[in-house]
C-alpha cells in the first residue's frame, strides 16, 4: 500500500501545496505562478544571480528555467544583462516592478505556510525540517 512509504506522503504534501498556492494565486489575480514567484524571490533575498545559480537553487533543469525567465523578462519582471566577467553567461536581475511584486505577494505565501502549519509548535517545525533536509542529504 503507498500509505506505507514516506516518499508517497511527502509527493501527496507537496502536491497539495503546489495546487493549493496555485488557486490563491489564481484567485488573488496574481498574474504568476508560485514557481515564477519562488525565482523573483530568490532575487529579492539574494539580488543578481546567474541562470545556473538559479536553476541549482530552484531545482529546476536549465532549460527550465530559461522559459521561466522568458516569461518573467516578456511580463517586464526580470532582466538579463551580459556578466561581466564570463561574457558567455548572464545574470538576471529584478526589475523595480518584479521587486514590488515578490514583496507583496510575500505576506500571501507567509500566511499559506501558517495555515499549513497550523496546529505544529515551532520545535516541530524546527525538527520536520531537520528530518526533510537529512532526508534530502541521503539522496
Amino acid at each position: 500500500m503507498l500509505d506505507n512509504f514516506l516518499g508517497y506522503h511527502i509527493t501527496k504534501a507537496s502536491l497539495h501545496i503546489k495546487l493549493i498556492s496555485r488557486q490563491m494565486f489564481l484567485s488573488e489575480g496574481f498574474d504568476i505562478t508560485p514557481e515564477q514567484w519562488a525565482l523573483l524571490y530568490t532575487l529579492v533575498q539574494e539580488g543578481e544571480q546567474s541562470q545556473s545559480q538559479l536553476a541549482d537553487k530552484l531545482l529546476k533543469q536549465k532549460p527550465n528555467i530559461t522559459r521561466l525567465i522568458d516569461i518573467l523578462q516578456e511580463k517586464q519582471l526580470v532582466t538579463r544583462k551580459a556578466d561581466k566577467k564570463d561574457r558567455r553567461a548572464s545574470k538576471v536581475y529584478l526589475t523595480e516592478e518584479g521587486k514590488k511584486l515578490a514583496e507583496y505577494i510575500y505576506s500571501y505565501i507567509a500566511n499559506f505556510e501558517k495555515k499549513v502549519l497550523q496546529g505544529f509548535t515551532k520545535e516541530e517545525i524546527e525538527t520536520f525540517k531537520s528530518f526533510l533536509t537529512k532526508i534530502t542529504n541521503n539522496l
